[in-house]
């Protein structure tokens, strides 16, 4: 049996019990055997960190010591899964850039309070976001600090607010996932509160995120080839044939690859993007059906 760590505290303002109760009875489901802790204490236990297959942080703007966030740290390097939502993960502790990190990104504002908002499915292949469509909410809309190399796999496009005018036609990650040593790393940053997940693409992507944190091969398995399984297994293969570019040229993908890894998944692995011959750069988008090339 697979076993998950949730632990919750912090800011009562984002109702943290109240989320793992959503949450703990699905992994339970999927055959977890999920401890829940309200102290931080436990990230200190090395063997028992270690033992684990995944961790649920659930904990606003709080202060975690030295040994605490070295043993969470060490735990996702050397494999363990960690999957969030909203300010429970992304602004857990506003003083550890280590602990930002592995995040992948930190929380800064929410301009507007509560407001509504439209969330962007953008890898519609990915088995976290297959088959949902693009979903609006009523809540904060964060605005974060993100590392460039997350797998962005859904976005929000912000809009002007009397404090922030400037942020209008921004387009902010919602849900990623990328690696941290040998560690998947999911975030999806909407969640404010419980109720937030009443709507079903919102608990479905934590759900799936979650689950889809914990790797199905061995604590043994190279990053290397962990990376390959998490970031770039998009579902079924997408046909690249040509690119349109900025110019008006063609620029050709090449170096389309299928690879099966030891989980027998099959993987593309993605080439690098292509360009025409003057290094226009070129964007995916989809058209008839097939992965094509538009303007960037």
């Amino acid at each position: 049996m697979k076993s998950a760590l949730m632990v919750w505290g912090g800011w009562e303002g984002h109702e943290p019990k109240q989320c793992v109760d959503i949450f703990a009875p699905y992994l339970q489901s999927q055959g977890y055997e999920v401890r829940v802790s309200d102290t931080l204490d436990v990230y200190t236990d090395q063997d028992y960190m270690m033992s684990l297959d995944l961790i649920v942080p659930v904990w606003t703007m709080g202060t975690i010591s030295p040994e605490q966030e070295q043993g969470l740290l060490d735990a996702v390097r050397s494999g363990v899964g960690i999957g969030g939502w909203h300010g429970g993960m992304g602004d857990s502790f506003r003083n550890n850039t280590g602990y930002q990190f592995m995040v992948g990104g930190q929380w800064v504002a929410h301009p507007g309070g509560i407001v509504d908002y439209e969330v962007n499915i953008i890898r519609p292949l990915d088995p976290i976001t297959a088959g949902l469509s693009d979903f609006k909410t009523r809540s904060e809309q964060y605005y974060m600090h993100v590392d460039p190399s997350n797998e962005v796999l859904a976005t929000t496009t912000c809009h002007a607010s009397a404090e922030a005018p400037w942020i209008e036609g921004t387009v902010m990650p919602v849900v990623w996932k990328r690696m941290y040593g040998a560690g998947r790393v999911f975030y999806s940053s909407v969640g404010h509160v419980a109720a937030d997940f009443e709507v079903e693409e919102a608990r479905i992507i934590v759900e799936r995120g979650q689950v889809n944190a914990v790797s199905a091969g061995t604590r043994a398995t190279t990053g290397t080839q962990r990376q390959r399984e998490w970031l770039l297994d998009s579902g079924p293969t997408a046909t690249y044939t040509f690119a349109r570019c900025r110019s008006g040229g063609i620029g050709r993908r090449t170096g389309l690859k299928i690879r099966r890894l030891a989980t027998g998944v099959p993987v593309r692995i993605r080439p690098p993007a292509p360009s025409d011959s003057a290094g226009n750069a070129c964007v995916p988008q989809t058209r008839e059906g097939r992965t094509g090339m538009g303007h960037a």
